[in-house]
């Protein structure tokens, strides 16, 4: 073997293993950006899932500013009271004491067409800060519908 010999093949080895590695660092950061995302898509999914089981538990549903808050309603000897209310503000949605339920919030819609039924629209940003990726157009959409059952 001469020198030149060696030097092709170290040469090609070494394409080889940049191209290995370059494959490898990729599949690394998407396996992460798309842990992260599910993960936000899980947090949500729960989130939602407990407005909608606390919903029909309620005998109505009252949506306010323009549909960016909803209060539920429970009625108990007759009369009406207040469950919780849940609230949309700039990136998060909370409920009436406050607590932060859900953030990242793009958009979030309420609408009740008969103050049973109530339609939840949620869009979550989902950049998750993965380098090479500066954002996700698509982001994480939920949608979901639950109607009162108590009907006192």
């Amino acid at each position: 073997m001469t020198l030149s010999e060696v030097m092709i093949g170290s040469l090609l080895a070494g394409f080889i293993i940049l191209a290995a590695v370059g494959m490898y660092v990729n599949s690394i950061e998407t396996w992460d950006h798309t842990a992260a995302r599910l993960n936000v898509q899980r947090e949500a999914s729960v989130v939602v899932e407990g407005m909608m089981d606390e919903i029909r538990e309620g005998s109505s549903v009252i949506v306010s500013n323009p549909g960016t808050s909803v209060s539920v309603y429970r009625r108990t000897g007759g009369a009406d009271s207040l469950m919780n209310v849940y609230s949309f503000a700039g990136t998060e949605l909370t409920n009436q004491s406050g607590v932060v339920l859900l953030d990242r919030i793009t958009s979030l819609n309420f609408a009740s067409p008969d103050q049973k039924k109530l339609i939840i629209r949620v869009r979550l940003e989902d950049d998750m800060g993965t380098s090479g990726l500066s954002e996700d157009d698509q982001g994480i959409r939920i949608e979901a519908v639950a109607v009162c059952r108590n009907r006192g």
